[in-house]
């Protein structure tokens, strides 16, 4: 992800200031760290002399967990690589001729089967700014398989535009589903709006407000945020969308398969910043709801989902889609066959 939001200054901030918008591992692109190599690994790596390997590609920020747990669960045997961003450039070099997309690494050259790509911010200032851009605009060309390729990103960089092109179209396709998108409300004042005006500007009802865009932010309910400083809805679109007290549910959908955590109780509107709830457990996804999940991912041309509901007298109220979702902190180091994480590490082995 290229962007530069997060980065507004103070007479243009945002409605959800900034202690609601939390740092996430890897979420933002960290300092370079291989910045030279030494003479002969260059030598080397101009004059082809490096073996060839070809096998799966991971991507993505030095701290990211998701890469950590790949990373836990490789073997010595596997033709698995894993690249971080931060050496790009004297760690590692891209390159695309006749459609054949090709990584040299200061040991040998990588012929990729599969690239999986984790997103990260990066921020205009960061020096590595147009090598991600460049290296992005490669991989979306490559006719190659990618998992999580970033052209798909787009879809969750607006959620109310997801909701329209995908969620809602799916959910029609799908009745069995039982699946509900829920209400939305977008709010941008102009900038001549009278502070009487301004101070009626939030919308009626019980609500909840959270970003609308890729960035992450907690979600927070109506007693919260009617203290916030409306004078801000100047300055960007604001997403408020109708509360629903119901459990919640994380599913991910991988390869045609679906994985449900459910989280069953919790102290706040945000379960992931919570003060207490109850433990995440295993929950079967039911028929329809996989046929939901699948419909999505086909219509945003994607291999790997991660799914938020909301869950009411059976009712699945779709929150939102990630095609590029953190997955680690659902899913316990656990690579047996039937896991998410051993069907993903299969995928990675092309072990078909």
């Amino acid at each position: 992800m290229i962007s530069d939001i997060g980065s507004v200054s103070e007479s243009r901030k945002a409605f959800i200031g900034q202690h609601y918008r939390p740092e996430v591992k890897g979420g933002r692109l960290g300092p370079v760290v291989i910045r030279s190599c030494d003479s002969e690994s260059q030598r080397r790596r101009e004059t082809c002399e490096l073996p060839r390997i070809r096998g799966s590609v991971v991507l993505g920020p030095r701290s990211d967990f998701v890469l950590k747990l790949i990373e836990m669960n490789l073997e010595f045997s596997d033709s698995i690589r894993i690249l971080y961003y931060e050496d790009l450039g004297p760690g590692w070099v891209v390159g695309m001729s006749n459609g054949m997309l090709h990584i040299r690494t200061l040991n040998e050259i990588l012929e990729p089967s599969l690239i999986y790509v984790r997103g990260t911010v990066v921020e205009p200032g960061h020096e590595l700014f147009q090598k991600m851009g460049e290296l992005y605009e490669m991989i979306n060309a490559w006719s190659g398989r990618v998992l999580c390729r970033p052209l798909h990103q787009t879809f969750n960089e607006s959620k109310p535009y997801q909701s329209l092109v995908s969620l809602r179209r799916a959910a029609a396709e799908i009745p069995e589903a039982s699946v509900k998108i829920i209400p939305t409300q977008i709010v941008k004042l102009s900038r001549n709006v009278s502070i009487t005006e301004e101070c009626s500007a939030l919308p009626t009802g019980d609500l909840i407000v959270k970003s609308l865009s890729g960035v992450r932010s907690v979600v927070a309910s109506r007693s919260v945020f009617s203290t916030w400083d409306t004078a801000s809805l100047r300055n960007l679109p604001t997403q408020f969308q109708q509360r629903i007290d119901g459990w919640d549910l994380r599913v991910h959908y991988f390869m045609g398969k679906t994985w449900g955590i459910q989280v069953s109780e919790k102290s706040e509107v945000d379960y992931r910043y919570a003060e207490s709830r109850s433990e995440m457990r295993e929950f079967k996804v039911p028929e329809g709801l996989s046929k939901f999940c699948a419909r999505v991912a086909e219509i945003e041309g994607g291999e790997l989902i991660g799914f938020d509901f909301l869950v009411k007298d059976g009712t699945y109220y779709c929150l939102e889609a990630n095609p590029g979702p953190g997955w680690a902190w659902y899913h316990e180091n656990d690579p047996c066959e039937e896991s998410f994480l051993g069907a993903f590490l299969s995928e990675l082995r092309d072990e078909k």
